[in-house]
């Protein structure tokens, strides 16, 4: 009994000489990585912990944005001048100054007033989004966040920017 199978003819010619197509990747080859253009909208996450800074990063730059993280909530408003970025992720529970108050220190800034700022947090109270909204939050996500949400996010407000 044979079985007979179709394939696409570039994959024909790689299978009989047992290498893989060149249309299809090579088993146990990393993914390509996007490398974002230097046009690419700049995204800013300000988190003091690492895990969420990397991750958001791996995230971010793989849907082709250019990313920075920032770690200490002390440092990020001077460093959200210099870096001038489309979009920013906050978390609020951070120690000395807290995502709500930095909201509200970027919303004073006449040139980063119109930055979206998104709150990225595990505190989801009533309270909580009402605080953020005060504080000048563009929008509430809540962690874990999936890739998907922050990825929708990011460019549901970078195209309501343009």
């Amino acid at each position: 009994l044979t079985a007979l199978a179709k394939v696409p003819l570039a994959q024909a010619a790689s299978l009989a000489q047992n290498q893989p197509a060149q249309n299809q990747p090579a088993q146990n080859q990393p993914a390509p990585r996007m490398v974002p253009s230097p046009q690419a909208p700049l995204i800013v996450c300000i988190d003091n912990s690492r895990q969420v800074r990397e991750q958001m990063g791996q995230v971010l730059t793989a849907h082709g944005y250019r990313y920075q993280s920032i770690a200490s909530s002390v440092e990020a408003l001077q460093k959200i001048l210099e870096m001038r970025p489309a979009l920013i992720f906050i978390d609020l529970i951070m120690p000395q100054i807290s995502g709500y108050e930095l909201c509200s220190q970027i919303r004073r800034v006449s040139r980063l007033q119109n930055i979206p700022l998104i709150i990225l947090t595990s505190s989801d109270t009533v309270l909580d989004r009402l605080r953020g909204k005060l504080a000048g939050a563009s929008e509430y996500l809540t962690k874990p966040a999936t890739p998907d949400q922050i990825v929708h996010a990011a460019a549901r407000w970078l195209a309501a920017a343009v």
